[in-house]
């Protein structure tokens, strides 16, 4: 069974850690800062990933509005059918009786295998029928740029997935990654556990209150079962040697302290 409790795909690790903040350009200097530092750890069972590429193929189109302008072209018609050649644009809903169709709106597969199929589009002006092709009105540049610009919380982020060795302990990798981000991070740009990583600091942090109303609940079920108030105390007292003996079985078979195994103990 695998507990799914992270937004982050499992190709970049069984924990996470985001760092997000309002200025990209801070955040994408900030991760590269980061990643040196990361790289000097040795408790990871690989390098660490992100989810920043910086050298995807891109291709940057400027609208020229003078001439756009003159020839009758708003610069709205021209984003509009962008869009819908190229985004996959979501036009209308066909629902029938056992199913339902989404109607996409875009360029055929062979006229937009390359970036100079782009300068074959004409673009209707907003008055009059003379098509324009759509370079006449436009400038386009091929450029290496990112993949995608994630965010968490509205703001730009840049994930790191990192697995950890099985003989490594989880707390030191994480005090580990604090302490490279207080010294690699600008103050503008903010750095936080995420998934299974979050939930284990949160779950430690909650551990002692969780245990103590746990115990409670059980001794006045017990009580009730028993209608005693003595008898539940014997039957409380081998939760200790069970949660010792977990705990030695863990060391046993050199297993860490994970999800799993809290939840067991």
């Amino acid at each position: 069974m695998q507990i799914n409790i992270g937004a982050t795909g499992s190709q970049f690790g069984r924990y996470s850690y985001v760092i997000s903040g309002i200025n990209p350009d801070e955040v994408y200097a900030a991760a590269d800062k980061l990643q040196a530092r990361l790289l000097n750890y040795s408790g990871f069972a690989s390098p660490p990933r992100s989810d920043l590429f910086r050298a995807t193929p891109n291709l940057d189109i400027q609208i020229e509005r003078d001439r756009a302008g003159v020839y009758g072209v708003s610069t709205t018609r021209l984003q509009s059918l962008l869009r819908a050649a190229y985004s996959q644009n979501y036009v209308y809903l066909i629902k029938e009786a056992d199913d339902q169709y989404q109607v996409i709106l875009e360029a055929e597969d062979q006229a937009r295998t390359s970036p100079q199929d782009f300068r074959q589009i004409y673009v209707k002006p907003d008055t009059g029928n003379t098509m324009i092709p759509i370079r006449a009105v436009t400038k386009a540049e091929e450029t290496l740029g990112l993949d995608s610009v994630n965010h968490l919380n509205q703001f730009t982020a840049v994930t790191f997935g990192f697995d950890i060795k099985p003989d490594v302990a989880l707390g030191d990798t994480i005090n580990y990654i604090e302490k490279a981000a207080a010294d690699v991070l600008p103050a503008s740009v903010h750095g936080e556990l995420q998934g299974e990583g979050l939930v284990l600091q949160q779950l430690f942090q909650a551990l002692p209150y969780l245990v103590i109303a746990a115990l409670f609940v059980m001794y006045v079920i017990l009580g009730i079962l028993y209608e005693s108030y003595v008898h539940p105390v014997t039957v409380l007292s081998t939760l200790f040697p069970a949660v010792v003996g977990g705990l030695m079985t863990l060391w046993l078979f050199n297993s860490t302290l994970s999800l799993y195994s809290v939840i067991g103990l």
